[in-house]
């Protein structure tokens, strides 16, 4: 569980707009707790960070922009085109829907199993 939530939740109980920038992989329990889900953006060379964002960019659930340290204006340029672009949160729930009928760890297991026999 994110730690975060259940300060969200308190405070959209409290009357709050919160918006929360995450990827689709937490939109339920974002919105579980009556907050708004934002697709998110995801900047980075290292790790695997480029990969996430090849990822994100290619599901069209959010925007990933590699580059190691990004300036104040690719910030807000990325961040504005995703707030802007509503086809990223309708992918994200699209996926999000998706996701809600699979249990991955158990499909996960069952998938290994049938390749192993």
């Amino acid at each position: 569980m994110n730690p975060g939530l259940p300060i969200a939740r308190e405070l959209v109980r409290r009357g709050h707009d919160v918006r929360w920038y995450s990827t689709p992989r937490f939109k339920n329990a974002i919105e579980k707790i009556g907050a708004r889900f934002v697709p998110v953006v995801i900047f980075g060379k290292t790790e695997e960070k480029p990969e996430i964002a090849n990822r994100l960019t290619w599901s069209g659930a959010g925007l990933g922009v590699k580059v190691l340290i990004p300036t104040e204006a690719q910030i807000r340029d990325a961040v504005k085109s995703a707030l802007d672009h509503s086809g990223y949160r309708a992918r994200a729930a699209e996926l999000s829907k998706e996701l809600q009928g699979h249990e991955g760890a158990r499909e996960a297991a069952r998938l290994i199993e049938e390749r192993m026999r």
